[in-house]
């Protein structure tokens, strides 16, 4: 599946601001403009990401065994819109010398929540 470019409302079930559970929710949206930090949280630990810059796209892929959540610089296939569209999508264009910067952290915590959970 590529990309569109297409923005849609978030909102059901592809709203996670709350943190609901995922169960057997499977997604593979990009959000274009996600803030940092995210936090996914398990029975007993929690994981954070921070990203810089922010907000940014972020993409979330959700497969029946895993998860994968992915902060980017600019949304997927973001070079093959239409020119006009690229900067909005976070396309930067750098001359020699120039730079762009971004950061991630990972912060991963046990919690206090029984596994009973």
């Amino acid at each position: 599946m590529v990309p569109t470019g297409a923005v849609e409302a978030v909102e059901g079930r592809t709203d996670l601001r709350a943190g609901p559970r995922l169960g057997v929710r499977r997604l593979d949206l990009a959000y274009v403009a996600a803030r940092s930090p995210v936090v996914i949280t398990w029975p007993d630990l929690e994981l954070r990401i921070a990203f810089e810059p922010s907000p940014a796209p972020l993409v979330v892929y959700t497969p029946a065994a895993s998860i994968c959540v992915e902060p980017l610089t600019a949304t997927p296939n973001a070079l093959a819109l239409a020119p006009a569209m690229r900067r909005s999508a976070g396309v930067r264009i750098l001359a020699a010398g120039d730079s762009l910067r971004a950061g991630m952290t990972l912060a991963l915590e046990a919690t206090d929540t029984p596994s009973g959970y």
